[in-house]
């Protein structure tokens, strides 16, 4: 969702809390996401650090697998595919971070990346933060 998107469901947000009831539904624990992502997505398994950054629902997960094994077809490195995947599906969970969850996250992406997708990651990651990251 982009940041017109967001400020205008805002400014809705009072209007809808005043007619419907919201109830918070959490996160099932890790174990249910690793019997989600069984088989071929399980690449995707080694995305499920980043939970420790944000409590990240299964459905961006489960979302993310089905990319992945459609896209894993097409014969691209396992590098590129966990990019492509944070990339698409888990970077815009991330916006708004600071500085030192932006530098945690590139440290958690960048054990499963080659040096060009770290590279990549980097540069979007500072991209969001609006800053250069660095170490």
């Amino acid at each position: 969702m982009n940041a017109m998107d967001k400020h205008l469901l805002f400014d809705m947000s009072y209007a809808l809390m005043r007619r419907f009831a919201f109830i918070e539904v959490g996160t099932p624990p890790e174990a249910v996401y690793e019997q989600l992502l069984g088989g071929p997505e399980s690449l995707i398994r080694n995305l499920l650090p980043l939970r420790t950054l944000k409590d990240l629902g299964p459905a961006i997960y489960v979302d993310a697998a089905k990319y992945a094994h459609r896209r894993a077809q097409d014969g691209i490195t396992d590098s590129r595919l966990v990019y492509e995947v944070f990339y698409a599906y888990f970077l815009p969970q991330f916006e708004g971070m600071d500085h030192r969850q932006g530098l945690r996250l590139q440290r958690l992406l960048s054990e499963h990346l080659d040096p060009a997708e770290q590279a990549e990651s980097h540069r979007v990651i500072s991209e969001l933060l609006g800053e250069e990251l660095l170490s």
